[in-house]
């Protein structure tokens, strides 16, 4: 609504407005159209009925909710399928999002040579077609980040523990991952790794198939996939953030429909589905452009009804770039996973 929006270009500087990339809806944010859109999401958010998101575990559309106003993060493991470097890289702090009803928030910490970070891993109960995740976030100023953010996305079997993704491409019918991240200069933008994503600027097509086995992946090289090329939304350092992103599976399984939507304090900021936005690959890197000529294509998520979405991850990892002794910060609270928009925690 009008309020995020006046957030958004006012509220944090002109040194931090974020960039609202033009692929949102080709039109600027105080455009009719995309005020529109934002009051419709804003009416439609689950949140809405969940003031302090108290009870918002109870609604059918919710698959999990995490608020971490724990007693200690190693009762975090009751909830969780996979938890690492608990006890050196996790702390619960007295910090919680903005109008939360609890009083707690998480802390992972990456210890330059000593731990490389922390994380969360959870199988969902079942498969999903659709799925909207809505976290809050919050970056140090002196914070040093290689893979930190949040990551949903589908294996084929489901697993307790993730496999991990890094530098090879899935097999369409097995697993596909779908990541928000920051990187350098504050700047956020999607990790993905899925069939037909790009490797050197063309839609990988498997010419082998010699599967790596410790992670059921072709064992051929690639690197996660970036889709906000020069548009990458800025945060400031010391503040919440509502982030929430929705994936929506292929169907049927040789189609392109798949869909991805990002959304930042309850204002839409990327829609990525068959033919929109307008813009153009540069190697691994997608480059949403008004001017251009082509479209984006479509996902092409799964070749194969098994796979689904089906898992969350937090993430903070730090495995190098970080000195001796620098201990470098992220910090996540109330996250909620559901079939339907979230939007953020109402007041």
């Amino acid at each position: 609504m009008l309020t995020a929006l006046v957030l958004l270009l006012f509220a944090y500087g002109p040194e931090y407005l974020f960039s609202l990339p033009s692929e949102t809806t080709d039109l600027h944010p105080d455009d009719p159209l995309q005020y529109r859109k934002t009051i419709d999401d804003d009416r439609s958010a689950l949140a809405k009925k969940y003031p302090g998101d108290v009870g918002i575990e109870h609604d059918p559309a919710v698959v999990f909710v995490e608020r971490f106003d724990r007693n200690s993060v190693d009762d975090l493991e009751q909830d969780w399928s996979e938890i690492r470097n608990v006890s050196i890289g996790m702390t619960l702090v007295d910090d919680p999002a903005p109008h939360a009803r609890d009083s707690k928030a998480l802390k992972l910490s990456a210890i330059g040579g000593q731990t490389w970070g922390a994380d969360l891993y959870k199988m969902l109960p079942q498969n999903y077609n659709e799925l909207f995740i809505r976290y809050y976030v919050k970056y140090a100023h002196d914070g040093i980040y290689t893979h930190a953010g949040v990551l949903m996305g589908g294996l084929n079997p489901p697993k307790l523990s993730h496999p991990r993704f890094c530098c090879h491409w899935p097999e369409g019918d097995s697993a596909f991952s779908v990541g928000f991240e920051i990187f350098d200069q504050f700047m956020l933008d999607f990790y993905l790794y899925w069939v037909e994503m790009k490797r050197w600027g063309e839609i990988v097509t498997p010419v082998q198939k010699e599967i790596d086995p410790s992670t059921s992946m072709l064992k051929a090289k690639a690197s996660g996939n970036t889709m906000m090329k020069n548009s990458r939304p800025r945060v400031a350092p010391g503040k919440w953030y509502a982030v929430e992103f929705g994936v929506k599976v292929n169907e049927p399984f040789s189609a392109r429909n798949g869909q991805l939507r990002l959304w930042i304090d309850g204002v839409p900021v990327a829609h990525y589905e068959e033919g929109h936005p307008r813009g153009t690959w540069t190697g691994d890197s997608f480059t949403p452009e008004v001017t251009a000529q082509g479209t984006f294509e479509g996902f092409r998520w799964r070749t194969a009804p098994e796979l689904a979405l089906n898992w969350v991850w937090l993430l903070h990892y730090v495995p190098y770039r970080n000195p001796a002794g620098h201990v470098s910060q992220i910090w996540y609270d109330n996250v909620v996973v559901a079939q339907k928009y979230i939007g953020p925690i109402s007041p």
